[in-house]
Formats: C-alpha cells, structure tokens, sequence
C-alpha cells in the first residue's frame, strides 16, 4: 500500500509561521464576518417586526448601525492581512 507523500504533522509540509497565521486570521476573520451577516439579518427581521414601536425600531437600527461598522472593521482587517502577508512578510 503506498500512501504516497503522507505527513502526519501539518505544519511540517513547508508551511511558514506567516502562511499559517495569515491562514487561521483569515478563518477567524470569515467566521466574524459570517456571524454579522447573520446577525445584520437579525436586526433587519427586529427592524420589520418592532410593529410601530419607536423603543423597538430604535434599538433595531441601532443594531443594523453597529453591525455595518463590524462587517467594515472585518474586511478592513482582512485587508491589511492580506497587505501585510503580500507586501512586508
């Protein structure tokens, strides 16, 4: 049985420090991002159910407020991730 080029430690397969960090701070980055949308949709679904109630709307938009800076805060990281694994490293 040839199982080929098999390695049992997955760092040890030429993967520089920098590869995988940027590697996991791209998962984490795309976990977040998929929580604010899901969250976004959320505020979105208070927003059309606060049924005329000014307290419920309100705390509503605030919430779709605060998730959009998330969502930007998140591809700004990925950003300078990426900028910073391209360009310095």
């Amino acid at each position: 049985m040839d199982l080929g080029n098999l390695q049992i430690n997955p760092i040890s397969d030429g993967t520089d420090l920098i590869s995988l960090l940027t590697s996991i701070v791209g998962t984490i980055l795309m976990v977040a991002g998929i929580i604010a949308f899901l969250y976004l949709i959320y505020a979105g679904i208070m927003y059309m159910t606060a049924g005329g109630d000014a307290e419920k709307a309100q705390g509503a938009r605030t919430a779709i407020l605060n998730t959009i800076i998330g969502i930007v805060v998140i591809i700004l990281s990925y950003a300078i991730v990426r900028y910073l694994e391209t360009e310095v490293f």
